[in-house]
């Protein structure tokens, strides 16, 4: 098994992500840094291209590919009540105007 402990800065908007992994890791005993891009579902990335361009002796490689698919998402359910629409997050408001 091989230990690793890794910081990623990032900068996310709705849309789009920034992010580079930077990894110390416990076999190769050097640090590793990547960079990675999401543009809506869409992700690409590696844990160590900058490490790989700037060194020669760089003891890994990878790179990723993923697609976000929201399967399971929640819609907000809402309710009218008189002239106020409330949504279902906000039920426990509703009661409490109530009592």
């Amino acid at each position: 098994m091989i230990n690793s402990f890794t910081i990623t800065p990032r900068f996310e908007k709705r849309w789009i992500s920034v992010y580079s992994p930077i990894s110390i890791r416990q076999y190769y005993s050097s640090i590793s840094w990547g960079f990675g891009l999401r543009a809506g579902p869409l992700m690409i990335g590696s844990g160590s291209i900058f490490t790989n361009l700037i060194s020669n002796q760089s003891g890994n490689a990878d790179v990723f590919v993923g697609l976000k698919v929201p399967i399971y998402k929640k819609s907000v359910a809402s309710i009218t009540v008189g002239s106020r629409n409330i949504s279902s997050r906000s039920i426990s408001s509703l009661w409490a105007d109530v009592i």
